[in-house]
């Protein structure tokens, strides 16, 4: 799992969600208010809040 936070408006996170699912990967990507589009292979879940984030990336984290 790989968590990408900033107060910017996720344009990085979005491309590293799309190399990695071009690169063959399995991505879930869990995003907050945004009008980016995701890219093909993303699974992407939508938040509005701070614990609905913990909660999704809790659900959909794997252990190491």
């Amino acid at each position: 799992m790989r968590s990408i936070t900033n107060t910017s408006l996720g344009k990085m996170g979005f491309a590293l969600a799309r190399a990695a699912a071009e690169a063959g990967a399995t991505v879930t990507m869990v995003a907050g208010p945004t009008s980016l589009a995701t890219s093909a292979g993303v699974a992407r879940i939508d938040v509005t809040s701070a614990a609905q984030m913990a909660e999704a990336v809790l659900a959909t984290s794997s252990p190491v």
